[in-house]
């Protein structure tokens, strides 16, 4: 079977006994169609490791949004990789990648698919505090952006209601991430005309 076929057999599994966040889901359909491209199209039980080496090089070279950049936009991959002064994914999105297809080679390997993981050690370590790891700010365009598809979801992303209440809270109030997660409902307090959220901690350790 090919890595498309295979692939669609994990994601109707995956869907079924264990959802993922759909960021997640576009980021493992993502880089497995890489895979296939860069493998060109083989099954996926004659993948070897030279070609998960193959992966793993051009993954630390591949350039950021390489579908939307102006400079590498409707290129074929290898042509996308010579472009000169583009910027590339981060270390961080690399080891995203990497473990994705471990993670799938895994489950190809238990179900049959696969005779053996060749993603398996196959590791990239991202250095604490590195440039390209650093978060930047979003811009108003993004915030924008990111408070449309949360409030009109255009694009069907949130798939629950409860999925877009902890980054609007974020986004409106600063909170961290952990702060957001702890909130009950009884958080939310009135003082007068002003309503607040009552931070405490209570309920980190749940």
């Amino acid at each position: 079977k090919s890595v498309a076929e295979v692939a669609a057999i994990y994601f109707a599994e995956i869907m079924r006994t264990a959802p993922v966040e759909p960021k997640t889901e576009l980021d493992r359909r993502e880089v497995l169609g890489l895979l296939d491209e860069i493998t060109g199209h083989k099954p996926i039980n004659a993948i070897a490791k030279s070609d998960a080496q193959e992966v793993k090089r051009i993954l630390l070279r591949l350039p950021w949004n390489r579908n939307k950049m102006a400079a590498t936009r409707g290129k074929p991959l290898a042509d996308m990789l010579e472009v000169p002064g583009v910027r590339i994914i981060s270390t961080r999105r690399v080891v995203t990648h990497l473990g994705n297809l471990h993670a799938f080679f895994k489950w190809a390997v238990a179900n049959g698919y696969a005779d053996a993981n060749v993603f398996d050690g196959m590791q990239v370590k991202a250095a604490k505090g590195s440039r390209d790891d650093r978060r930047g700010s979003f811009s108003p365009e993004q915030l924008q952006d990111m408070f449309r598809h949360l409030t009109e979801n255009p694009g069907g992303l949130v798939r629950k209601d409860v999925h877009k209440w902890g980054t609007l809270i974020a986004m409106f109030s600063g909170m961290r991430v952990n702060e957001v997660a702890q909130l009950d409902l009884a958080d939310i307090k009135q003082d007068n005309e002003v309503w607040y959220f009552d931070i405490t901690k209570v309920g980190d350790e749940r």
